[in-house]
């Protein structure tokens, strides 16, 4: 099809050098000089599987630490929380977080929340509970 009015063409031909500058306007970096088309990538960050930090405890002494599993598998090591009181026999994970304690020999108990950035916070001290208890699950 041929376009017989030079108005219609020259309106095309503006439209057409419009776009030209503009995609040229994209492309270059702000001091004018070409900047690579490519989009970068954002910058690596840790991944983490979204379930939160691990909580390991030695019964022992006390010792206490944080760690996340990434999502390709690899542990991270985050930070020592505790010395905790020696001796709980179960720590049971309630949600969001937070943890119970519980000692069989004596029926303490106390609430604590692990954090997502790793770090650890006591809550409540929520026993004497019966002594004894072998198993403590969440429902």
């Amino acid at each position: 099809m041929r376009l017989r009015s030079t108005p219609v063409r020259r309106l095309i031909a503006a439209s057409l050098t419009s776009i030209a500058l503009a995609a040229t306007a994209v492309l270059a970096g702000p001091d004018g000089a070409r900047a690579d088309p490519a989009p970068k990538a954002p910058a690596p960050r840790p991944l983490v599987t979204g379930a939160g930090p691990i909580l390991f405890y030695r019964a022992g002494d006390g010792l206490a630490e944080t760690g996340i599993v990434n999502v390709d598998g690899t542990f991270r090591q985050l930070l020592t929380v505790g010395g905790f009181a020696p001796g709980w026999t179960s720590i049971v994970p309630t949600g969001n977080g937070r943890v119970l304690f519980y000692r069989a020999g004596d029926g303490a108990a106390v609430t604590g929340l692990v954090n997502p950035d790793g770090t650890y916070t006591n809550l409540l001290t929520v026993g004497g509970f019966e002594l004894g208890w072998s198993q403590i699950t969440k429902s």
